[in-house]
């Protein structure tokens, strides 16, 4: 059919993907749009999107050149060889990306709409081509204060974050998967003894989890004892807010034995003493997606946890409150989903730019 935007979706059956399929389910014109799908590792016909595709290698590049706009979730690895062998053969078309590694290319655009949806619009009409979604907790971080970051102005800020295995991919949420079967089957009394050191023993997995943490992510990157985890709050904070001033942001990231919902806890140091009020309104008022709840115990304890955010869009914000010893000082505890407003969502709205398609 004439006029019909070719996409080409890569990586859609891994964790990030298969969430993203079913978002772009409900969203997406069959009539005015043809996809197709490339796999690794997957060849046969499938039913998926209301069609039948049948699917192609990841590497075949005759396919990849057809597309109009290629999303993928495959990983770096997969990016940066295809994409430098696509823009080598002149391929001209949107490439919207969940990797890493494009986000410290100066020619791509990281984005989080609604937060920067006008750098993004920039980008468009600056003629750049490559997209990607920012880092998971830097992407819940900003939607959850972007407005507060921007009307305070805010001088630093302290982030501990408690990160979902999901953030880590499939492996990892089965490993945990398997780590709690393992410690369901032992007996109370040698857990809770404290003669005893007790270890899940799990051959497929380099850390254990499930009752307990992993208290470094990702890589060391220098000797201050900052992991890369811990340097995207500053790098991608600043590079998708593009404020005249930076903004300070700091922090420490673990790991936890949650299935999708990263929780941060935050404390702000605000350039000046704003009331109360003022603050809990801004904060509220962020966007539809931002829910405030009291500084109260049950709100915190029925409605604050990974248990009621998980497959929600929904940001929750709670235990706010300023320092009794510094009333410039402001902490929080927010709760968000990382495979959603974290992976998958910031990719289907940059894809909506591009294809009027979809709703």
């Amino acid at each position: 059919m004439p006029g019909r935007t070719c996409i080409g979706i890569v990586g859609w059956r891994g964790l990030v993907g298969s969430v993203f399929i079913k978002q772009l389910a409900a969203n997406i014109n069959n009539e005015n749009t043809k996809f197709i799908f490339l796999s690794s590792s997957y060849k046969r016909l499938i039913k998926i999107l209301k069609g039948s595709y049948y699917v192609k290698k990841a590497n075949d590049v005759k396919a990849l050149l057809k597309c109009k706009i290629i999303v993928t979730m495959q990983g770096s690895g997969y990016t940066d060889i295809t994409l430098a062998k696509l823009r080598n053969l002149n391929w001209v078309g949107y490439w919207i990306d969940a990797a890493s590694s494009l986000r410290r290319l100066l020619n791509v655009c990281v984005v989080l709409d609604p937060v920067n949806s006008s750098n993004i619009k920039r980008s468009i009409e600056a003629s750049k081509k490559s997209f990607v979604g920012g880092n998971c907790t830097v992407s819940l971080m900003l939607m959850a204060l972007h407005s507060l970051i921007r009307r305070s102005k805010m001088k630093w800020m302290f982030v501990t974050t408690f990160q979902s295995v999901s953030g880590a991919g499939a492996n990892y949420v089965k490993s945990l998967l398997l780590q709690m079967a393992v410690l369901s089957r032992v007996r109370f009394r040698n857990v809770i003894s404290s003669s005893i050191q007790f270890r899940i023993s799990d051959p497929n997995a380099s850390e254990t989890v499930a009752g307990s943490i992993v208290s470094w992510i990702d890589e060391e990157t220098n000797k201050l004892g900052t992991s890369k985890e811990e340097q995207k709050g500053l790098i991608e904070a600043n590079r998708i807010l593009d404020l005249p001033m930076k903004i300070h942001v700091g922090g420490v990231c673990v790991r936890v034995g949650v299935l999708r919902c990263h929780s941060q806890s935050f404390l702000i140091k605000v350039e000046r003493k704003m009331c109360f009020g003022c603050v809990a309104d801004i904060i509220q008022s962020t966007s539809r997606w931002v829910k405030l709840l009291p500084n109260r115990k049950p709100y915190s304890r029925l409605l604050l946890t990974p248990e009621v955010i998980s497959g929600s869009l929904v940001i929750a914000i709670g235990r706010l409150k300023k320092m009794a010893f510094n009333s410039g000082l402001l902490s929080m505890f927010t709760v968000g989903d990382q495979l959603l407003w974290g992976a998958t969502e910031p990719i289907k709205r940059t894809l909506k730019l591009f294809c009027p398609t979809t709703n």
